[in-house]
């Protein structure tokens, strides 16, 4: 019997708190979970493998600008690049770190980014990806591999941004950017149960479950 209503509680745990593992905005170092996230969304491609000139602070791209603390680099083509054959970049010519921002024509709700060769030398250092609405997180930390692939994205359907910011800590660093995907997921919320809802479907269950109890325990005794 105590079995049975352990089980019951649990349910009832599990029903409070699953949709909550599952609250905006949600980071990624992982491009599965993030594609699954998706969920067949299809997301706009920037690629950079456009003629813009380096040495500026600022580029426009189809559908976005991109603008680094630092004067940009364009390298086509590049032994990094993970689509097509360029990359865009920067120095950290400061010895201070540096970041690159991202700002969209229209706003999004999801984002990825290849990051390549960052932190790969030295002690490396952090690698950070935030948002205009202030959501902020590390996802890479401490040295990383020679010239690695680091997938990063973002995917926030409660609060649309407009911009994205990744910030490199490393002091005279060099990084550059490939695959930069962007647009919209479906925003519909996933309803989450009130307390009393979920007070009501415990009792339930406990009902349930005492009631078999009272039926298993008749039938021993009528054997």
């Amino acid at each position: 019997m105590w079995r049975i209503l352990r089980t019951a509680a649990a349910a009832v745990i599990i029903a409070g708190t699953t949709n909550n593992a599952f609250a905006s905005p949600i980071f990624f170092t992982s491009e599965t979970p993030f594609n699954a996230a998706l969920g067949g969304a299809t997301l706009g491609l920037e690629s950079f493998e456009s003629n813009f000139t380096g040495g500026v602070l600022s580029v426009d791209f189809d559908a976005l600008t991109v603008t680094g603390d630092q004067n940009l680099i364009r390298t086509n083509p590049s032994t990094l690049a993970t689509d097509g054959t360029g990359t865009i970049g920067i120095i950290d010519f400061n010895f201070n770190g540096n970041f690159m921002t991202f700002s969209f024509d229209s706003p999004i709700n999801a984002f990825s980014l290849d990051v390549l060769a960052a932190n790969d030398f030295f002690s490396g250092g952090n690698i950070i990806l935030g948002n205009n609405n202030g959501a902020s997180q590390i996802l890479y930390s401490g040295l990383l591999p020679t010239s690695q692939v680091s997938f990063i994205g973002l995917i926030d359907t409660t609060t649309p941004f407009s911009s994205v910011t990744v910030t490199t800590t490393l002091s005279g660093d060099g990084v550059q950017y490939d695959r930069l995907r962007f647009g919209t997921v479906d925003s519909t919320p996933t309803p989450v149960p009130e307390p009393s809802t979920m007070l009501l479907f415990g009792t339930g269950l406990a009902a349930a479950a005492y009631r078999r109890w009272r039926k298993a325990a008749a039938r021993a005794e009528g054997d």
